[in-house]
């Protein structure tokens, strides 16, 4: 069997298993499933202080540019490769759930790429290099969390005082379409690329008067790794100023990125969002083959998509809590 074929094999096995790790309430599921990580793995590589600054550290650089500590899903046993995989669904929609494993199968897509092409650096790429991490005890009444990350993918879960915090969230692709295999014309960002696509589309010359800040893609996503993000104005045209079709599309883009986690965590937090107070950005020609660059920003809230460096074949995209990322409160 190819590597492909039990990758694939593992995931739907997991994914339509029932599991008693993913029943009960989102925080009572990742309690679960996080026990027994750290049941499994019987070793502290895997468990850091909730303290430890390497809960702040996050990136989506493969590991040459980023080093990572935790354990590498390429150093785990089946057994604790299928616990990893149980605290992805205690915390991820099916649909989260999927798309984290296509980012992890793109990635090992890529390093054959590039091992064809002759590259040097094609061993720090694949679906071995991504990083499980718990930090502090997993409790109803202690502070705690865990990450799941690799190049283009960034999971940061944090739990405090009963409340769960999602981001940072990083999610790229590339490719951005599957060119040829089984999976040709896969996309596993698709919504995420069509609905921004959608709604600049929908604006008038005068709406994009405002709304759009550059005439080019920026090279990267502006929000930077690490503590704090670094978008703090927001900028662009009142989503409030918006016609209802438009903001349907802004709507339908906010819940994708939300959407990623069980239904129980997005509810909550939708629940206390309102469209209205978000601005929308884009830097491009407006032509989707020069890429594209969108953001919806709130004095809470950032998402941002990015072509990077204008390359359509490669996204790179963000999610971030400017008030309660890592389960700090601003």
């Amino acid at each position: 069997m190819t590597t492909n074929c039990i990758f694939f094999s593992l995931i739907f096995t997991f994914l339509f298993q029932f599991t008693s790790y993913a029943q009960g309430t989102a925080l009572e599921a990742n309690i679960r499933a996080a026990k027994h990580v750290l049941k499994v793995f019987q070793k502290k590589d895997i468990q850091l202080d909730f303290r430890d600054l390497d809960r702040y550290r996050w990136s989506n650089l493969p590991v040459f540019l980023h080093e990572r500590k935790g354990v590498a899903l390429e150093d785990m046993n089946e057994e604790q490769k299928r616990a990893t995989q149980l605290l992805l669904q205690a915390a991820l929609s099916d649909m989260g759930y999927l798309k984290a494993n296509w980012i992890i199968w793109l990635d090992e897509r890529r390093k054959e790429e590039m091992k064809t092409e002759g590259s040097d650096v094609f061993q720090h790429y694949g679906q071995g290099k991504f990083w499980l991490t718990i930090f502090g005890k997993p409790s109803k009444d202690s502070d705690w969390g865990w990450r799941l990350e690799g190049h283009h993918l960034s999971i940061n879960m944090t739990f405090s005082e009963g409340n769960i915090y999602i981001t940072p969230l990083f999610l790229g692709a590339h490719p951005t379409v599957v060119a040829d295999g089984p999976f040709a014309g896969f996309e596993a960002m698709y919504r995420e690329t069509q609905l921004g696509n959608a709604l600049f589309e929908s604006l008038s010359e005068k709406q994009k008067a405002t709304a759009v800040i550059a005439k080019k893609a920026y090279e990267d996503i502006l929000t930077r790794t690490g503590r704090e993000a670094y978008i703090k104005k927001g900028e662009g045209i009142n989503v409030a100023d918006l016609s209802a079709r438009q903001q349907s599309l802004v709507k339908k883009i906010i819940e994708t990125y939300f959407s990623n986690f069980r239904k129980d965590i997005a509810t909550t937090y939708l629940r206390k969002i309102d469209i209205k107070e978000f601005k929308f950005v884009w830097a491009g020609t407006g032509k989707f083959e020069d890429g594209i660059y969108y953001r919806l920003q709130s004095p809470q809230f950032v998402i941002e998509y990015d072509h990077r460096n204008a390359d359509i074949d490669h996204i790179h995209s963000v999610f971030y809590d400017l008030k309660g990322a890592f389960g700090e409160l601003k």
